[in-house]
């Protein structure tokens, strides 16, 4: 078995309980595996996963 970082791990499990939660739509799960997966800062990454699960966010959020 390949040897995963906590980052991955957690990249990992985060999608798979999303993706069997039924709060989320099929499109929803893609978007936030697309926003999980990509290289940005935790603050832009929040604020996307934010965006894409119909949230606004702002300074405060």
């Amino acid at each position: 078995m390949d040897e995963q970082t906590i980052q991955e791990k957690i990249k990992t499990t985060f999608i798979n309980v999303v993706s069997e939660s039924l709060k989320f739509s099929d499109e929803e799960v893609n978007e936030i595996a697309i926003t999980i997966s990509s290289t940005q800062k935790s603050d832009k990454l929040a604020e996307s996963l934010l965006k894409s699960i119909g949230g606004t966010a702002d300074e405060d959020t």
